[in-house]
């Protein structure tokens, strides 16, 4: 099993709604969530996509508990030299608690803002939330994350799918 961070992007009274990588997911079928504010309860999601919202990298589960605050998604795109932070837990992590900002800066914005390459990051986990560090806003989710070895320490690479140009379907 895997682990990863997966967020809220939309919820009903019954029903919550989290965006997640693909690779997190592989062929599952169910996944289990910890939520950050209640890290004793487990909850058994529902991959209801993969492959989705034209992102072969993104994945929608189905958690049934209503009434979770969503995240804010922006859809206007970034430009190169932006700073942005990520919200993951170290990949040590096996536990809810450990929520780690990573400070970045945006490098390179590729494809009209479908593949956001930030310097930084990169002890960030598959899944992590690329966010607006003044705004608060999410503005892609980390689906790779790269170091060099060897010389001085790099803070490397971190690849994330951007959402400037995804409609979230609920």
């Amino acid at each position: 099993s895997q682990n990863g961070v997966a967020f809220c992007v939309g919820s009903t009274n019954e029903a919550s709604y989290y965006l997640t990588t693909a690779a997190l997911i592989s062929t599952a079928r169910q996944v289990t969530l910890i939520r950050q504010s209640a890290p004793d309860q487990k909850i058994v999601a529902t991959v209801l996509a993969t492959g989705v919202l034209g992102d072969p990298d993104l994945s929608i589960l189905k958690a049934a508990i209503g009434n979770v605050p969503p995240v804010r998604l922006r859809t206007s795109q970034l430009a190169a030299g932006s700073s942005v932070s990520i919200l993951s837990y170290p990949k040590t992590a096996l536990i809810p608690g450990s929520l780690v900002v990573y400070p970045g800066t945006v490098s390179a914005v590729i494809n009209r803002g479908r593949l956001i390459n930030v310097q930084g990051g990169n002890g960030a986990g598959n899944g992590a939330p690329l966010v607006d560090p003044v705004a608060n806003d999410v503005l892609g989710i980390v689906i790779s994350a790269s170091t060099t070895s060897g010389g001085p320490p790099d803070p490397g690479v971190t690849s994330a799918a951007g959402i400037a140009n995804v409609v979230v379907p609920f």
